[in-house]
């Protein structure tokens, strides 16, 4: 049940804090949004260290270093999602970027040596599948240009980036615990923003309190999912938690159409519909 259950949260936490990371970002900007979600994240984290002390016991410089550069890039795709949801249409990025589950899939067999199902196999396919009926615009390929959405872009980059992080955290946290892995990727990540904020002070501009409550509230969401996702692999669970957790995109497409309205033509909502499917297969059958 404990298993079920942390792989619910995460399931529920990240498709509806991505709810309201796109009210905020569409109403300020994707660097405050990503640089507050991180020092709010910060905050969230550093509350369970007194509890977590004993697991620095087991740090090393490697593990330390694989932290802190899957903290970089963990940063750098989140400021690119939001970006990509300022954007772009959030159905599609969320969709897009929600995909990384397949990229954590064909990197753990390349890198980890984990096997591979036909299933598996189907479900990335149909995953793909759906990315290009998303991404390719027939009346555009027709006038000779071949791609025309710059947030789909910046989605397929956050697939990738969010894939090598949610792939390669698997090692810190054999290795020391389900939290520091992710507390240490925080750090890293407010770091990177705060000097990017000094040299850009601009990018921090003053926005209203009711923002600055949506990007706690996304904060404190994601914190949640990435505690209980974490906390499954800790514990060996990750073949139940991963198939219920990497399905979130399936719940905040319907949240996204429900609340944002975003049009979709036929073709992307074929697309959807496919890489949504594509998720699903892969979910299912990565026991």
């Amino acid at each position: 049940m404990s298993a079920i259950l942390s792989g619910i949260i995460p399931y529920l936490g990240w498709a509806s804090g991505d709810v309201f990371a796109v009210v905020a970002t569409r109403k300020a900007n994707a660097f405050l949004a990503s640089f507050f979600n991180f020092v709010f994240g910060f905050f969230i984290y550093a509350l369970y260290v007194p509890f977590a002390l004993k697991d620095l016991n087991n740090l090393t410089l490697g593990t330390l270093i694989i932290c802190v550069v899957l903290g970089i890039i963990s940063a750098f795709s989140f400021l690119g999602f939001n970006e990509a949801l300022r954007i772009g249409n959030a159905s599609v990025v969320g969709a897009v970027a929600g995909s990384f589950g397949a990229v954590v899939v064909v990197f753990s067999l390349l890198f980890l040596k984990e096997t591979l199902s036909v299933f598996q196999l189907l479900g990335i396919v149909v995953i793909f599948i759906g990315i290009l009926l998303t991404m390719l615009n027939f009346n555009e390929i027709k006038k000779g240009q071949l791609f025309n959405n710059k947030g789909f872009y910046l989605s397929l980059l956050v697939m990738l980036g969010w894939g090598i992080y949610h792939t390669f955290i698997k090692i810190p946290v054999r290795q020391i615990g389900w939290f520091w892995p992710g507390f240490i990727a925080i750090i890293t990540g407010t770091i990177i923003y705060l000097l990017m904020g000094l040299k850009q002070p601009k990018s921090l501009k003053r926005t209203t309190p009711k923002i600055y409550l949506f990007i706690f509230i996304a904060a404190t969401l994601f914190a949640m999912g990435e505690f209980s996702f974490n906390y499954g692999l800790s514990i060996g669970s990750a073949s139940v938690i991963a198939p219920i957790a990497g399905a979130y995109p399936t719940l905040f497409v319907v949240l996204s159409r429900f609340f944002f309205k975003d049009k979709l033509n036929k073709q992307q909502t074929a697309g959807i519909v496919t890489t949504l499917s594509g998720i699903v297969i892969l979910a299912f059958f990565s026991r």
